[in-house]
């Protein structure tokens, strides 16, 4: 295994941690909820984009492409949720 699959992997490790030390705290907030799915779904994003640089067949490098291309499409409106939640002290006037 390569150095950059190892550090895809270890990227979407990460993000999984921070995305579920984002539930810690006692008192859940909306802003909690978005952070949560945001670092979620980049780790989906890190673990699709290292397994496509594991593959060896172009049908593989394909598929696991597509499928972190998909999964990519989702962060710029979960970011714009959490950080239009997290900037504003009325989120839920302004939601």
């Amino acid at each position: 295994m390569s150095g950059t699959v190892i550090l895809a992997f270890v990227s979407a490790l990460i993000s999984a941690v921070l995305a579920f030390a984002a539930l810690l705290p006692a008192r859940r907030t909306i802003t909690n909820w978005f952070f949560f799915l945001g670092m979620a779904v980049l780790a989906l994003e890190s673990v699709f984009a290292g397994l496509s640089l594991h593959a060896t067949s172009p049908e593989a490098i394909l598929r696991w492409q597509t499928a972190a291309g998909s999964t990519r499409s989702f962060l710029p409106a979960l970011w714009l949720f959490f950080s239009l939640a997290y900037s504003r002290g009325n989120y839920r006037e302004f939601l």
